[in-house]
């Protein structure tokens, strides 16, 4: 495939910082990668220009590259000929990459391509950073809302280069995919120079530790933070030296030299570095120090690593991995914590070398250009073959049957974007209206907005939010809506029905879903409604359970809304199964606002009954480990994935007629019995405690069968078939 990169400054163009060199970096690894790399930039060098591309055509290090003459307005890049070059280039392209924002190039990008129907993926470079956005900001503020918001939206991803970018973009452009994905770090290409070149080049003694920043001198950057600390840091250790190496934009160099007035000749200035002079300058010092006000990824950290050099990075920068990987310090961008850990490094030079060769196993591991160029280019033969799915879910973090199937989902769609009603960020204003709205307003930027430049097809994972699903696919996107359970076993609202009427696929979870379906609406009695059944992937590492004796188990919400469980029927005639099988015992896992209504209930039974209420993956799949069979009596279950955890443990299943029937092969992997006869239920339970050989022989049938047709494999595959029923199908 064909990609176009539009940046409004390109290699050799170094005194921009990180970004020139990423894109290139991330160019040569496309082309690696079989992509076809075209870049369009202007001649912007900062104060000067580079050379214009010749009618000829032009290159840099094997990328093809087209440089336009800078023109006013210079501030926003703007180029000769732009608009031009841009339809020309567009039309040749399967796919454009912006870089940057607040650009000409990348606004006429993004407009040329979406006239064209060209997918349109944006890297915004770290410019919707705090410390980027509040320079200018009332200049920013406007280009965002009259343009920047509308290309975000309608981008086919995002691509941030760090977790807390990626938060960012998600907070800026719901719905829109964000794709995280570092800039990489070649590496030299030869070995540096011996030991020494730089020391002697800028008359630092050979045994002199030396502290180095790499990088703009600008005001972002916080020099003057850097300052501080290296005047605590002599006072420490007088025999210090800081190189400051990196190109000075706006004069700033001239407005820090006071701050470093005290240093005097312990502070050195090289300029920019190129890349054999870097690499020297890495091979020669003791850490790197970054404290900028914001960063989106910082490339002198990854830089850093790769020379086995350890790092000290503020809190301003993500860089929590050097914390958690322990290839140097992430401290709190204060002048005091950064001296203390530059000083650390340098008291201990032992400690130094082991950090520094654990962040250049980490740079190896995760910042390699060819495994990053790889994994870009997937995402974009996945975006240009124009399959990206947006799922609608009631929530994606919780316990809950949704919202382990919209994860499922999420994890069989690969590139779907979330639009999530019941998981907004942890703030105070985050209530469910809030939520609520937020998700609302998205669906209508979508079906008002402008038209994307690669339509989603929308999987909706709650009968509710179909109405928002249909709006959503208004714009040329197909509708996918699940069917759960009780919910969908009423009549349907007006815009409910019209939802389901117009969507392409309806599918639901069971048979028995989908036939409850059918009685509560005859109107859509003729529609088709294949199963999907849904799936488990592999159980949690679990400890002991710490349950003694032989009980049997169950699993579910104890909410007064939901007593069809069969919570009551279990409490009620447990003393009769204790009776029969003295030492029987009955755990209840789950919690809700039902529960000391049922405490209470059982309280005569002593040990026999246990409430453990909330618990996690793994104490959950302790229980299933160590229980002797599983029994849930739900009288109106749409599916129950509890019977699969418990068939995935290798335990006999005990389960009403309907839903869970369809999982519980009767007589084979457990028993399906009637709730409304209690003693069925009972002799099924005082069977399997009273033969425990026949429990152990129906679980491992379970196990079986769940390995057979029940994983979460399984399920994607289901899922992933009934989907491509849609024009619009799900690559591989």
């Amino acid at each position: 495939m064909r990609v176009l990169h539009v940046s409004p400054y390109f290699a050799p163009a170094f005194r921009y910082g990180g970004p020139p060199r990423s894109i290139l970096g991330l160019c040569r690894a496309l082309q690696r990668a079989g992509v076809d790399v075209e870049v369009l930039t202007t001649t912007a060098d900062g104060a000067a220009d580079l050379p214009a591309t010749p009618p000829g055509g032009d290159s840099y290090e094997g990328v093809a590259v087209c440089y336009l003459p800078r023109a006013c307005p210079r501030r926003l890049f703007n180029a000769r000929g732009l608009g031009a070059a841009l339809g020309a280039a567009v039309a040749r392209a399967d796919l454009v990459h912006v870089h940057g924002l607040w650009t000409l190039p990348g606004w006429v990008a993004a407009r040329r391509a979406r006239r064209a129907g060209v997918p349109v993926v944006i890297s915004p470079r770290g410019m919707l950073d705090p410390g980027s956005v509040g320079r200018r900001a009332w200049r920013k503020r406007i280009a965002y809302g009259v343009i920047e918001r509308w290309n975000l939206g309608s981008a086919a991803f995002l691509h941030a280069t760090s977790e807390a970018e990626a938060e960012a973009l998600h907070l800026r452009a719901p719905g829109v995919p964000v794709v995280t994905l570092p800039n990489g770090v070649d590496g030299p290409d030869t070995a540096p120079a011996a030991a020494g070149a730089i020391r002697r080049r800028l008359g630092i003694p050979d045994t002199a530790p030396i502290v180095t920043f790499l990088g703009r001198i600008h005001p972002i950057k916080r020099l003057d933070l850097l300052a501080a600390a290296f005047d605590r840091v002599r006072a420490m250790r007088a025999d210090a030296h800081l190189v400051v190496a990196g190109s000075d934009e706006g004069g700033e160099r001239k407005r820090l030299d006071p701050r470093f007035a005290a240093a005097g000749t312990h502070v050195h200035w090289p300029g920019e570095v190129g890349a054999a002079d870097k690499w020297e300058l890495l091979a020669d010092s003791d850490c790197l120090v970054l404290c900028s006000d914001s960063e989106s990824f910082g490339t002198s950290v990854a830089e850093a690593m790769a020379a086995g050099l350890p790092v000290v990075v503020t809190h301003s920068c993500p860089w929590s991995v050097v914390e958690a990987e322990r290839c140097g310090f992430w401290v709190p961008q204060e002048a005091s914590a950064i001296a203390g850990a530059v000083v650390t490094l340098l008291d201990d030079p032992a400690k130094a070398r082991e950090m520094g060769a654990r962040g250049k196993a980490l740079a190896q591991r995760t910042y390699s250009w060819d495994s990053i160029g790889r994994a870009m280019a997937g995402r974009y033969r996945s975006a240009a073959a124009d399959r990206r799915w947006a799922i609608l879910t009631p929530g994606m973090n919780g316990a809950d049957g949704v919202s382990q199937v919209s994860r499922m989902a999420v994890r069989a769609l690969p590139g779907s974007s979330v639009l999530s009603l019941g998981d907004g960020p942890a703030s105070p204003w985050a209530n469910p209206w809030s939520r609520k709205r937020r998700v609302v307003w998205a669906a209508l930027r979508r079906a008002l907005g402008p038209r994307p430049s690669a339509a989603s097809d929308i999987l909706c994972l709650h009968l509710h939010l179909s109405p928002l699903g249909w709006l959503m696919a208004l714009r040329g996107g197909r509708l996918c809506v699940f069917l759960h359970g009780i919910e969908a076993w009423k009549p349907l609202s007006m815009l409910r029905r019209i939802a389901l009427r117009r969507a392409d696929v309806v599918m639901a979870n069971s048979a028995y879903t989908a036939r409850r379906f059918r009685e509560a609406n005859p109107g859509l009695i003729s529609r088709a409604i294949p199963v999907c059944h849904l799936g488990v992937g592999e159980a949690a590492a679990a400890p002991a359970s710490g349950e003694a004796g032989p009980f049997a188990l169950i699993v579910g919400r104890l909410a007064a809304a939901e007593r069809y469980k069969g919570h009551d029927l279990l409490v009620e005639m447990w003393p009769r199964v204790v009776a029969r099988c003295p030492g029987a015992r009955l755990v209840v896992a789950g919690d809700g606002d039902d529960r000391p209504r049922l405490e209470l209930a059982a309280a005569a039974l002593g040990n026999a009954v246990r409430f453990t209420r909330s618990v996690d993956d793994a104490q959950l799949a302790a229980l299933y480990r160590d229980c002797a069979f599983f029994v849930m009596p739900s009288r109106e279950e749409g599916f129950g994935l509890v019977f699969l955890e418990a068939m995935r443990a290798g335990k006999a299943c005990v389960g009403a007629a309907g839903a869970a029937a369809e999982l519980i092969e009767d007589g084979v992997t457990g028993f399906v019995v009637d709730p409304g006869d209690p003693l069925q239920v009972q002799k099924a339970v005082v069977r399997l405690f009273e033969d425990p050989a026949l429990a152990v022989q129906l679980g491992g049938a379970g196990a079986l069968r769940w390995a057979r047709e029940f994983t979460e494999d399984a399920f994607a595959a289901r899922l992933r078939a009934l989907v491509a029923r849609s024009p619009r199908c799900v690559a591989e």
